[in-house]
């Protein structure tokens, strides 16, 4: 599922909140760090069994 965000805190606060563990954060952030560089937005792709929040 795709997970779009309006600010970085935003992207950064699901994260914090949706990581499994310190892995899966780090994997989370440099997925969300790299959609930026190359798109300028914030966005995720995640399983579909995460928090929709």
């Amino acid at each position: 599922m795709k997970k779009e965000f309006t600010t970085f805190k935003k992207a950064l606060d699901w994260i914090i909140r949706n990581a499994n563990d310190e892995l899966d954060f780090k994997n989370l952030r440099e997925q969300l760090d790299c959609h930026h560089l190359f798109t300028g937005r914030y966005m995720l792709y995640t399983r579909s069994n995460r928090s929709t929040n």
